[in-house]
């Protein structure tokens, strides 16, 4: 079979999945990459189906973007109206995809067993679009639904839930269909798995998903007046500043509006206040204007600072918080606070881990030890395995997070030294995923977050990468002392933010220094500073290596372990080509340069 007809039978499959045999109007907008340039295009369906899979694969050859509406339409309009309902309902992941538990076939039936993810069950149907952890994944229901409310209500239930693409859940979205080729990236859009099965409705009354806490109703011809709005709260300078550019790059424009957003929640704005900055910064900095789409994306931003920075105006939250967006009737009125002993105990609520068994969501971790042990290339292999989503020395990363790694000891040339060997040690693929995932922050210098400008440089930090987890090297770059009210505060600070972005942190930091009574500094009270600062700890590892032996064979030691079983004490060993820890029971001494005499804790390559 040639590669046309591969492409013919692939798009085929797509469109007879998700569109089945109800008739109507299905829509395959195209776009210029370079200018941007839209054309919109309708077929109806399923009478011109050879149509789309010419059109799909013509396009395409012409170098556009191709894109199709899961939905079919009533009628040749793309506006979410003119919507006639769906056979499917979808999610669009940007780089972190579930691992889903698919079960087993029950009794030989289409239907698969129904073990969940997060009360989501295992889609049907996943297509990639672009590099690996970026998909489009499609639930197959067992009957075309014209409830157009349930759709998007699943849609945004389950992007919320499993942090995919909040903007993708509306009913006359568009995604990339296989066989088409994704010019951003100039990649193909590939179908990964097609089972063939389907869902009914019952399969998705698990999903919980988050209250809507802003409306729709905007009335965007009557908005205040933007000079007014600015006058009436008081701005931090460096989001001030931000608002006032007449200027973003490409590329840096949705972070800088979802700023805007979180600045305006954070002051105390109503809605149509944040509403009317969005679209003034938007006129300068062009990201939505002219798109038909805009208020939706506008409205998304301020609903996701709404997760972070609630209003207490009833006028605000009482259409959100009384209106029902759940796939059933249910409606939840507030959060249980009180429990019988054995209700506690049976209650759903169980550790959402990041990293299983080591560090939990909006967990703070540290590994600790003596100057020279490798803390730093420990981390940054931690940081690499999150962003990737695989294994680190025995722990499991449940999914590819999004890292950030605040580099606050050494400067850019030297980390780049260090990033420039760890690299060569992970395939061209991996690094294509660490661009997406693993951002990096060279600043070389002290953050003090007492001080009120690196507090905000350090929030602004977290606005714009978002990051699930951030390591930062080292504890004592936050601080200018190390007393116990300088620690307590920062713990305080650490929490707040934790709360308020939902990052988890983890910290490079030092043992106190060997003594007479104590020749070995292992322990957790030999944490160098206050009490305070493991306190707060989810897990603390302390690294040691014996100064007799060899420089490359490193213990890994845990001394706290609050949320699981306590991991006994084991060995690794650094190969210092690619300065990769590796479990000393899995390691292949013919692959590794250990005990050699340009070790990489020499003058040529310290290890810190």
């Amino acid at each position: 079979m040639s590669r046309t007809d591969e492409n013919a039978t692939e798009i085929g499959a797509f469109v007879d999945t998700i569109w089945g045999n109800t008739e109507g109007y299905v829509y395959l907008p195209t776009r210029e990459y370079k200018s941007n340039s839209w054309k919109k295009v309708f077929f109806e369906w399923p009478k011109h189906r050879d149509h789309v899979i010419r059109h799909v694969m013509a396009n395409s050859a012409k170098g556009l973007d191709v894109y199709a509406a899961p939905a079919i339409f009533r009628k040749p309009n793309p506006a979410g109206e003119f919507v006639k309902g769906s056979q499917v309902i979808w999610c669009d992941y940007d780089g972190s995809v579930p691992t889903w538990d698919t079960g087993q076939k029950e009794n030989g039936s289409e239907q698969p067993a129904q073990p969940t993810t997060d009360g989501i069950p295992a889609p049907n149907l996943r297509i990639q679009s672009s590099s690996d952890g970026h998909e489009h994944c499609y639930w197959i229901l067992d009957e075309f639904t014209t409830d157009l409310d349930w759709i998007e209500a699943a849609n945004r239930s389950i992007a919320y839930t499993s942090k995919a693409d909040t903007s993708g859940w509306d009913r006359n979205q568009i995604l990339r269909p296989p066989g088409s080729i994704n010019y951003k990236h100039d990649l193909p859009v590939t179908i990964i798995n097609n089972n063939g099965g389907h869902y009914d409705r019952s399969s998705f009354k698990e999903l919980k998903p988050p209250a809507v806490l802003v409306s729709d109703s905007i009335d965007i011809d009557n908005l205040p007046n933007v000079n007014k709005v600015i006058a009436k709260y008081r701005w931090e300078d460096n989001e001030y500043d931000l608002f006032c550019k007449d200027e973003i790059p490409e590329g840096e424009r949705s972070f800088a509006l979802m700023r805007v957003g979180y600045a305006g929640a954070e002051m105390g704005m109503l809605d149509n206040e944040i509403y009317a900055l969005l679209v003034d910064a938007d006129n300068r900095w062009k990201k939505y204007v002219n798109r038909d789409d805009r208020k939706k994306r506008l409205l998304n931003i301020i609903d996701r600072a709404r997760q972070k920075h609630p209003v207490g105006n009833d006028e605000l939250t009482f259409r959100g918080l009384l209106e029902s967006t759940s796939i059933h009737d249910e409606v939840e009125v507030n959060t249980q606070l009180l429990y019988g002993f054995n209700d506690f105990l049976e209650s759903e609520i169980e550790v959402e881990w990041l990293i299983e068994d080591l560090l939990e969501v909006g967990g703070f971790g540290m590994v600790a030890g003596k100057p020279g042990v490798g803390k730093t290339q420990w981390s940054i292999q931690l940081a690499i395995a999150a962003a990737l989503g695989i294994d680190f020395l025995g722990w499991r990363v449940v999914r590819p997070l999004k890292v950030a790694f605040l580099s606050l000891e050494m400067s850019h040339s030297a980390l780049k030294r260090f990033l420039s060997t760890i690299s060569t040690g992970y395939e061209d693929e991996q690094r294509s995923i660490l661009q997406d995932n693993f951002t990096v922050v060279p600043l070389g210098e002290s953050l003090i977050l007492s001080s009120k400008p690196a507090l905000n440089f350090f929030e602004s930090l977290l606005n714009d990468i978002q990051p699930d987890l951030i390591i930062i090297d080292s504890y004592n770059k936050l601080l200018k002392k190390f007393d116990d009210e300088t620690v307590l505060e920062l713990n305080r600070t650490l929490i707040r933010i934790r709360k308020k972005y939902g990052t988890a942190f983890w910290f490079i930091h030092h043992n106190r220094k060997e003594n007479g009574d104590n020749r070995k500094p292992t322990e957790l009270d030999d944490v160098y500073g206050s009490v305070y600062i493991t306190s707060e700890q989810s897990c603390v590892i302390v690294l040691w290596r014996d100064k007799n032996g060899d420089k490359n064979i490193i213990a890994n030691i845990p001394v706290k372990t609050r949320l699981a079983e306590e991991r006994d004490e084991f060995m690794t060993i650094r190969d210092h080509n690619t300065l990769k820890f590796i479990l000393a029971t899995t390691f292949e001494p013919a692959n590794l340069n250990v005990g050699e005499k340009n070790a990489v804790d020499s003058d040529a390559f310290p290890m810190v």
